[in-house]
């Protein structure tokens, strides 16, 4: 203590005897020396490259992630069973993988990960509501860097009760995403189904019946298809160009060898019904046949033996030789036998059961226009 005083002291009279521009120079210089220290503890100990989900994953998961950040053209690396990308580029990547639907189904523990190194002070005694809070506006974060999304928010109900009478509560969810573009344009199904399954994985228990995805204030169910099919009339409109457009453009360039410009005008029926058809088809060289049961009834009755005489002692007497003795004997047994027997059986028909859902939206090429301009045959011509 006494070594610490005297240090102190010395640097107080060194000091002392500076003019003021040293001593401001001085201060300036130990200023930088702190700040340098300071960011060199805060990014030494970060990594330049991160995991995109903190969690093991298969070959084929790690399969498909590879191809989809090859298409993002985003750096990445393979070391055992994580799948590394630049950490200034991890929530792009992560946001791409998940609106491709190319992560695990359940990815809770690497959310979970992740929470906790966005607030680095939490612990496992936190309020259950604030790391849901948490969990919510991260997903929302990824969210938003989905195309073509403006704006995201997501809502989480975690409650998971199990009661006698099935009155119990499963765990619920709402997510509210607003697109850039016209505020009544309706959402791919891609979009809706990659943000319900990217809530469904974070939240354990939480099923995809019980996801609500409202877009632009329209409502959709992720396991009702009907519920993405066709708005009003601007939608409708919307669709059929879109589908003119797309097929006008194939035709297009199956005419790259007209060294012109060829006008083309495709006609489109868009469907904006919802079909749903059933049938039950039988097949008649389809039979099978079987013993349903089987009643079999024998009844056999025979007669009793007649004596010719009446029992004990015979006295001596002639013995009696006639006709009526014989056919005596002979008549002395008798009896009937009947056997029934009933068999059913049960034919059954070979059948095909088809159940088809048709949801709104089918484009129908009902015409096209062609015009290849005349200087082309003018030139073949020649």
């Amino acid at each position: 203590m006494d070594t610490l005083k005297v240090q102190l002291a010395k640097i107080q009279e060194q000091l002392g005897a500076l003019s003021a521009s040293q001593k401001m120079l001085a201060f300036s210089l130990l200023a930088v020396m702190v700040l340098t220290l300071m960011f060199w503890s805060r990014y030494a100990g970060t990594a330049d490259m991160e995991p995109v989900l903190d969690q093991s994953l298969s070959s084929d998961e790690i399969g498909k992630i590879q191809g989809e950040l090859r298409a993002m053209h985003v750096e990445y690396k393979v070391v055992g069973d994580r799948v590394l990308v630049p950490a200034d580029q991890k929530l792009e990547a992560l946001a791409g993988l998940s609106y491709a639907q190319a992560v695990p189904q359940n990815t809770r523990s690497a959310y979970d990960e992740i929470i906790k190194r966005i607030n680095p002070w939490s612990s496992q005694s936190d309020n259950d509501a604030t790391r849901n809070d948490a969990k919510g506006s991260f997903l929302a974060q990824v969210i938003r860097k989905f195309p073509d999304v403006a704006s995201a928010d997501v809502t989480i109900d975690p409650t998971n009760e199990r009661r006698i009478g099935g009155m119990g509560r499963q765990p619920r969810a709402a997510i509210m995403i607003t697109t850039k573009g016209p505020k009544n344009r309706r959402a791919d199904r891609n979009l809706v189904e990659a943000s319900a399954a990217l809530v469904a994985g974070a939240q354990s228990g939480l099923d995809l019946g019980q996801i609500n995805v409202i877009v632009n204030g329209i409502k959709y169910n992720v396991n009702d298809p009907e519920s993405m099919g066709i708005g009003g009339a601007d939608e409708i409109l919307s669709r059929q160009q879109e589908s003119e457009k797309f097929y006008a453009e194939k035709i297009t360039k199956q005419f790259e060898f007209v060294q012109a410009p060829v006008l083309v005008a495709v006609t489109v029926d868009l469907s904006i019904k919802s079909e749903h058809k059933r049938e039950e088809i039988f097949d008649p060289r389809g039979v099978a046949s079987k013993e349903t049961s089987i009643e079999s009834d024998n009844t056999e009755e025979t007669a009793p033996a007649q004596s010719s005489g009446e029992p004990g002692a015979v006295p001596n007497s002639a013995m009696s030789v006639s006709p009526s003795s014989g056919a005596s004997a002979s008549s002395s047994g008798g009896g009937s036998t009947r056997d029934h027997s009933n068999t059913k059986f049960d034919n059954r028909f070979s059948s095909t059961q088809t159940e088809t859902k048709t949801p709104p939206g089918k484009a129908r090429v009902v015409g096209a226009t062609v015009r290849v301009p005349r200087s082309y045959f003018v030139n073949v011509f020649k």
